[in-house]
């Protein structure tokens, strides 16, 4: 409910009368994660690309592994933040850090292959994720990347 005014109707009296006007609804429709085929790029080119498309690329390193994501948008948050996956919060909150990342890791390509082997990866992603969409605290460890010359030789091998 938003508040759209607020009236003295009765000066003596100090009665006051509060109008509504209604609040457009968040779409909850359920958004799927879209991946493209950039295939035959270069890591170069895929940053050039991601930057272009989602103007703010950023990198996460997790034990010795580079992750390249981008924040979400209000309809990727609001299909996950709103979808109930399990009646135990713990589980449903683990998934819902699994969906954001599903939504925003764009590299390695086989980022979500990694967080089903190893369990912590998707929590610390999808904080940062969260983060610098603009819901958390600071994490110092996240960067934006602005070219392929920002990641080390070693990033640029595993491609």
């Amino acid at each position: 409910m938003k508040l759209n005014s607020i009236k003295n109707s009765n000066q003596d009296n100090n009665q006051v009368e509060v109008t509504e006007e209604s609040t457009p609804t968040l779409s909850t429709q359920k958004v799927e994660p879209v991946k493209e085929d950039l295939s035959g790029l270069t890591l170069n080119e895929k940053i050039e690309y991601w930057k272009n498309k989602y103007k703010k690329i950023y990198r996460t390193i997790i034990d010795d592994t580079t992750f390249i994501w981008r924040r979400l948008n209000r309809n990727e948050y609001a299909s996950v933040a709103f979808e109930t996956f399990s009646d135990n919060k713990k589980l449903d909150m683990f998934e819902k850090q699994f969906r954001f990342c599903q939504f925003c890791v764009l590299y390695p390509d086989n980022a979500i292959e990694m967080m089903n082997e190893s369990a912590g990866i998707a929590p610390v992603l999808a904080d940062e994720i969260v983060f610098k969409s603009g819901f958390s605290s600071m994490f110092p460890k996240t960067e934006e990347v602005t070219s392929a010359d920002d990641l080390s030789d070693e990033d640029s091998d595993k491609e």
